[in-house]
């Protein structure tokens, strides 16, 4: 007692010090209450022995109360021990938000009520990430792949290297735990037939006249109850490991595609598509993860098949060896069934992959695919991948599926059928109760794993295609790292190498794009010291861009070498911009500098972008720079490498998209031999002749080879090509055509920028577009510097709200509405959810109608001398029913998943993919490519796989509870007593956890987006984070938004075993209320029919299982049928106008003349913002010829844009040739006019079908066009000429050839009207003259709409329209203006020099 009063007081004490409890502590404790407890009941019981000292009544009533005292006092400690400790009491570096599990004692482990909390604060309020806990240490991301990158590179190290052996040595040990939680659940899974047997052995008892002691009935009552609570607490640790398991392989292996996708070599790439890749992380991670929680289902099911067929034999003896060939002969057709459903899962996954692969070609390409209105044709092409290839493939899968149920639904009834017929038949024995309901038991013991295994061995065969393709992935082909030496820089010494004073020395260097292919660019050798200048010239296919990405060592190395000392910055032809802050885009991970900050915005001249501006350099980007001018988007990215303050500059034509007065002011301050970076080496591709007589080395390339090396004055008197090229063209009247200078950075182009610049853009450039709380934080990780820095704005929330880029993925609260059910339930045809419906109540039918017949028989037999009179009668009935249910066993699943479940995915993928088409341009500025992404692969795979089959267990596991209660019932009429209220607590549960559940989900898939959207981004700058050696910084911000999802994703999995524990002890209650209920009747001398007792407690010890299943499966349907609302929001976009108007379609010539008048016309981009032109009016002749230039947010584009109705009126009309074009479907206004934009997209396929998708032009007028573009000499010498592959993003064209390859698109389409955005920027000037001439050749009778990046490019125009502020400032004749020394256009003519 001292011992115990001084342990209440240490833990007393203790309490106020920590705030964890020892699970040690506990356990001993409870240990010592329970013996104490037996003691003390002892003693009052007034046992023998059960006194130690005393032998009177005095000394035993004293030890009563001293062994009490000790009861109560250690029940006191106990729940001292339990208590919860305060929360303040922490270590400084722990978290607020810890993981409530980390923290928990044993009893709430067991429970999961360390659960509670989150759940009872989603009942209360709507959960939001704020609300979710941090995760676990070991949980995280970032300590997960490290785990599986030690695993996965010891085993590359292997000569048969296995992902699956690296997964197991990574994350196999918790998932061997959870297999021995498994064998202790089925191990007492088998416990209850056995005391169900001594059960119907005590009821039948009371039939004799030596009915066996009360006693032994409460004590078996109270086992089946033990039993049951421990088989639930074992069996949801068992899950949870399962589930935590799972979810740190998909962790494990997203990370690692992430991290393989930054190091995959050209040919990688062009072998595993961005499609692939993102199925790789949204499907096959997924399924990955999926089989985990299934795959112990493997060995148990073999394992609970044997112990049960053990059973069966010490019940039925040698009969069960007939019931056991009958499996063995259906083994070998399920495993043939298994191998033909392999081979489908691996086309399936190839067809998705495509499909995926077209979509994200067509996102990338959306406002080129508007512009052309090609919207139908390539509709066309992904639904035929869609439902030609990749539905008819889950067709088969469907039918063979059907027949594998077929096969393990009919096998337990063909095995009892078997046993029962030669146990009664054969053997000629009795099948009394006892023997029925212990058979009965143990079959349905054998039911469950024989039911699970075929979803089991699905799960297997799809995770088998599925760790294949990801094995293939990781271990595919990565860039050499030695396709580059890179050097550290080193101070030059009096004893250094010669080599030593070189910044790049390349050596004999031949590199090829892809391995075993012809080099691209040959011989080439370069010595470039430090503070030179080289630079690189050629035509366009030259092999220029080929060098820069041979010196980023992006390209394979056939010969030679290439040595870089110190670091590389890459400014790429495209830019590429990241949706982040402008700040962050140009810090791009630097520590911020504020000072070298300035000097590096104001060389790149982008300190008057950030006066116009209202956030300044911390507006928001859009995804892919939306709001931002081409010119804007190269600078940004020439003031990254500037500000990276490398050793060596790669440029790779950087001026191409800015005019030429801000290109010389660039070239000046930061390339050229006074700039910023006049004291490191630089390598400048360029087709802007002016500058290379300010070079170091000029080389010229063509066909990949050097042709001409050495400095300006040495080539210029060798009078060769360089030579000729200045002659030619760099003249003062040739320069200023070809050249331009426009009037510096206020005359840029704010213009539409083919693929990649949004209309919304447009007034982005010149509203501030504050950095918006969103879940896509910035590409850095979670401490970057651009979300520190948006703390410096002060700009008001409504500002925010009005100068947003990107929405906030929209998440609904509550729970999910029933029109989304009613949609699901549309899209299968309520037809076929009737016909499921009955086919399930039938089958269920026949299933209870076996049961009852086999009731009927054991009780014709109980007390019969000749029991086995009429067996074949009895066998045959119970033959019908058990052929009736299988049969309709295989109907109701090829109902399910071939006729609804592939209707419902097909109808709901192709009313979104409509919708998304004809969703104006401002949803797709707006809505990153990832969140649209995910809804097409990861929401739709949810559609197309998992929720048919949610919803088929949850229907079969419906109708077998509501048959098991009705039984239960009906046998024990006094259990409804305890059935009703249970019932209410069910529900009441159900409630409380779906409350929060949903909201989980929801989080969980909106948190998904980031994570693709951010994949995405990375995709498309992998060249600029490997040149500016970024990996690490972009693997954390992946790590960062992956442990994001995770955190919404792990209280799912807790939440689901805190619902089933609490389910399954209500179902023990109900199994040990039906034995408890019937030992009373009994007590009370009221007569029990052994069979109906039997039948009752074998339903009741079925019903935790199935009503456990039941209940998770209706959450997991609630979870998995927001993939159908979510899909149902992009359903429910509000769409552009009709495409064509039956009312009101033009004349098949229209336009014939292309006049185009503007009738006090106004717009703006979107609802809300301010208008960018304002009461245009004005009036384009036939044929002519008209220039279009203004400052930066002039209404250039918009001008444009309002043509082709990307953005609609406001205000006023737009006539072309006298027909309001406002009045017309789009098809018939877009596919009437031409534009050649400056960002030049091509997609994969042919270049036939680049060319002309709808394929109505002949082979002739192809070549023609080609030709005329000056490109037929290149495509002749590709493989297939017309039919020659284009790779996806036009990978294997230049972006000078792309651009002419838009050219040849307008030369086919021959229209009255043409748009030229820009369209030679990246040409040589050769070609540029070439081209300019083809132009005005084949368009001399068309009205052309020139939008002048440079002031040159306009000047031959008949006519110049100025726009300012949204409105026709002046149009006039080019001379007539620059007459007119007060107009705006001489102005900028004069600063340009063409005044």
């Amino acid at each position: 007692m001292l011992a115990l009063n001084l342990a209440f007081y240490l833990t007393v004490v203790e309490n106020r010090k920590g705030y964890l409890a020892s699970n040690v502590l506990l356990l001993f404790w409870l240990l010592c209450i329970i013996v104490t407890g037996i003691k003390f009941r002892t003693l009052v019981s007034d046992c023998p022995g059960g006194g130690s000292f005393a032998t009177g009544i005095r000394g035993r009533l004293a030890e009563e109360g001293i062994v009490g005292a000790r009861l109560a006092l250690l029940f006191a400690v106990f729940a001292l021990e339990c208590a919860k400790k305060d929360s303040q009491i922490r270590l400084r570096e722990d978290s607020h938000e810890k993981c409530p599990e980390e923290e928990a004692n044993v009893f709430s482990i067991i429970s999961f009520n360390w659960v509670t909390g989150l759940m009872r604060k989603g009942y209360a309020k709507p959960l939001t990430m704020d609300d979710l806990w941090q995760l676990r240490t070991d949980d995280r991301s970032s300590n997960v792949s490290a785990s599986f990158a030690e695993a996965w590179d010891s085993e590359l190290r292997k000569e048969n290297s296995s992902l699956s052996k690296a997964l197991a040595k990574a994350f196999g040990k918790q998932f061997y735990i959870a297999g021995i939680w498994k064998l202790i659940n089925d191990t007492l899974g088998f416990m209850q037939p056995l005391l169900l047997r001594r059960m119907l052995l005590f009821v039948m008892s009371y039939d004799t006249p030596e009915p066996q002691p009360l006693y032994r009935g409460y004590t078996l009552a109270c086992l089946m109850f033990v039993c049951s609570l421990l088989q639930t607490t074992v069996v949801q640790q068992y899950f949870h490991l399962c589930f935590r398991t799972g979810m740190n392989i998909r962790a494990a292996l997203v990370t690692a595609i992430y991290q393989k996708s930054l190091r995959l070599s050209n040919s990688s790439r062009q072998d595993s598509t961005v499609g692939e890749i993102v199925n790789h992380m949204s499907i096959d991670a997924q399924r990955i993860q999926d089989l985990v929680s299934n795959l112990h289902s493997l060995w148990s099911g073999v394992f609970q098949i044997a112990v049960t067929l053990y059973l069966l034999h010490a019940t039925m003896g040698w009969a069960i060896f007939v019931g056991l060939g009958v499996m063995i002969l259906i083994i070998p057709l399920n495993a043939q069934l298994s191998l033909v459903m392999q081979t489908y899962q691996k086309k399936h996954m190839e067809y998705k992959d495509s499909r995926i692969k077209l979509m994200n070609e067509l996102l990338n390409g959306i406002r080129v695919v508007k512009l052309y209105a090609w919207e139908n044709t390539l509709l066309q092409k992904i639904l035929t991948v869609r439902n030609e290839f990749e539905l008819k493939m889950m067709k088969k899968m469907g039918y063979i599926s059907s027949v594998q149920m077929f096969t393990w639904a009919s096998t337990p009834f063909l095995v009892s059928l078997t046993n029962f017929s030669v146990y009664t038949l054969i053997m000629k024995k009795t099948l009394t109760t006892d023997v029925l309901f212990a058979a009965i038991a143990l079959f349905n013991l054998l039911q469950f794993p024989l039911s699970m295994l075929p979803w089991v061995i699905g799960s297997c065969i799809e995770a088998r295609v599925s760790i294949d393709r990801v094995y293939k992935f990781l271990t595919s082909a990565e860039v050499d790292p030695n396709a580059v030496i890179t050097e550290s820089r080193t101070p030059v010494s009096a004893t250094s190498d010669a080599t030593d004073k070189y910044a790049l020395l390349v050596t004999d260097a031949s590199y090829s794009w892809y391995k075993h292919s012809s080099p691209v660019i040959s011989d080439i050798n370069l010595a470039l010291k430090k503070s030179c200048l080289l630079s690189v010239i050629g035509r366009v296919g030259s092999g220029k861009s080929s060098l820069m990405a041979a010196l980023c060592g992006d390209l394979e190395r056939t010969s030679g070498e290439v040595r870089i000392r110190g670091s590389v910055a890459f400014v790429p032809q495209q830019a590429w911009i990241m949706n982040d802050t402008l700040r962050a885009n140009i810090l791009f991970g630097s520590p911020y500098d504020p000072v070298f900050y300035r000097k590096t915005v104001e060389a790149c001249c982008l300190l008057p972008d950030f006066s116009m501006l209202l956030g300044g350099d911390m507006t928001e980007i859009g995804e892919r720079g939306i709001n931002l001018s081409g010119g804007q988007k190269a600078r940004i990215s020439l003031a990254r490498a500037v500000y990276a303050r490398a050793d060596v500059y790669l440029f790779d034509d950087p001026l191409s998209a800015v005019d030429a007065h801000v290109g010389r002011t660039i070239f000046d301050k930061v390339i050229g031999p006074r700039g910023l970076l006049a004291d490191r080496a630089r390598i400048f591709v360029t087709h802007q002749i002016q500058y290379l007589a300010q070079s170091t080395t000029i080389l010229m390339l063509r066909d990949g080879k050097m042709v001409e090396q050495g400095n300006f004055q040495e080539l210029m008197a060798k009078k060769t090509e360089v030579y000729q090229l200045m002659t030619e063209f760099g003249k003062e009247d040739h320069r200023r055509h070809h050249e331009g200078k426009t009037a510096g950075i206020l005359m840029e182009i704010d213009g539409q920028q083919g693929a990649t610049t949004g209309p919304s853009a447009r007034r982005g450039s010149v509203h501030s577009i504050e950095s918006v709380g969103t879940l896509r934080l910035s590409s850095t990780d979670g401490d970057n510097q651009g979300i520190d820095a948006s703390k410096d704005t002060t700009t008001d929330d409504a500002l925010k709200s009005k100068n947003s880029i990107i929405v906030e993925e929209d998440m609904r609260q509550g729970g999910v509405s029933k029109s989304v059910y009613w949609a699901y339930a549309k899209a299968c045809s309520y037809k076929g959810v009737l016909m499921y419906i009955f086919s399930l109540v039938c089958s269920e039918s026949a299933l209870v109608g076996m049961s009852l017949w086999l009731t009927h028989w054991s009780r014709s037999n109980d007390g019969s001398s000749n029991g086995n009179h009429g067996a074949m009668y009895y066998i045959s009935i119970y033959a019908l029913l058990g052929i009736v249910f299988s049969l309709l066993t295989v109907f109701q699943s090829i109902v399910n998943t071939v006729y609804c479940g592939i209707r419902a995915s097909r109808v709901l993928h192709e009313k979104m993919l409509r919708s998304i088409l004809r969703s104006p341009i401002v949803f797709f500025d707006t809505t990153p490519m990832g969140r649209i992404l995910n809804r097409f692969s990861k929401d739709q795979a949810t559609i197309d796989e998992i929720l048919p089959r949610t919803v088929a267990g949850y229907l079969l596991n419906l109708f077998p509870v509501i048959a098991i209660l009705v039984v239960i019932m009906v046998s024990t009429p006094t259990l409804v007593f305890v059935i009703v209220p249970f019932s209410f607590l069910y529900m009441l549960l159900q409630r409380y956890y779906l409350a929060t559940s949903r909201e989980i989900r929801r989080l969980d898939s909106v948190s998904r987006s980031p994570v693709f959207a951010h994949f995405q981004e990375t995709l498309g700058g992998i060249s600029t984070i490997r040149a500016y050696r970024q990996q690490d910084r972009f693997i954390k911000g992946n790590a960062y938004r992956l442990d994001q999802n995770l955190r919404a994703f792990y209280p799912g999995i807790a939440g689901n075993r805190w619902l089933a524990f609490r389910l399954e002890t209500l179902s023990s209650l109900i199994i040990f209320g039906t034995a408890f209920l019937s030992v009373l009747s009994l007590a009370r001398h009221v007569a029990v029919d052994p069979g109906l007792v039997g039948l009752s407690l074998t339903y009741a010890l079925n019903i935790t299982q199935t009503l456990t299943w039941m209940v998770r499966n209706f959450t997991d349907v609630e979870s998995n049928i927001v993939a159908v609302e979510r899909l149902q929001e992009y359903v429910d976009l509000k769409p552009e106008a009709s495409e064509i108007n039956p009312a009101n379609r033009p004349p098949q010539e229209w336009p014939a003349q292309g006049r185009v008048e503007f009738i006090d016309y106004e717009t703006r981009y979107r609802p809300g913002l301010d208008l960018v032109l304002r009461g245009v009016n004005c009036s384009i002749n036939p044929h002519e010829k008209i220039g279009i230039c203004g400052r930066t947010g002039a209404g250039k584009s918009s001008l444009t844009l309002s043509l082709f109705r990307i953005i609609e009126a406001a205000k006023g009309q737009i006539l072309v040739d006298g027909i309001d074009i406002s009045t017309l479907g789009l098809y018939d206004v877009r596919s009437r006019f031409s534009i050649i934009p400056q960002d030049p997209v091509l997609f994969a396929g042919t270049i036939r079908f680049n060319l002309d998708p709808l394929g109505t032009r002949p082979d002739v007028d192809l070549w023609q066009a080609l030709e005329d573009s000056y490109l037929k000499e290149y495509v002749s010498a590709m493989e297939g000429g017309l039919n020659a592959m284009v790779l996806e993003g036009g990978d294997n064209f230049s972006v000078g050839q792309r651009q002419l390859i838009c050219l040849a698109r307008a030369l086919l389409r021959k229209t009255s009207l043409l748009v030229l955005d820009e369209a030679t920027a990246a040409i040589d000037l050769e070609t540029d003259a070439l081209v300019q001439a083809i132009i005005r050749q084949k368009f001399r009778e068309c009205t052309i709409l020139t939008i002048a990046h440079r002031i040159d490019t306009v000047m031959d125009s008949d006519r110049i329209m100025v726009l300012d502020q949204g409105r026709v400032a002046e149009f006039d004749m080019p001379a007539a203006l620059l007459a007119d020394q007060s107009s705006i256009f001489y102005s900028l003519a004069k600063q340009s020099g063409n005044a």
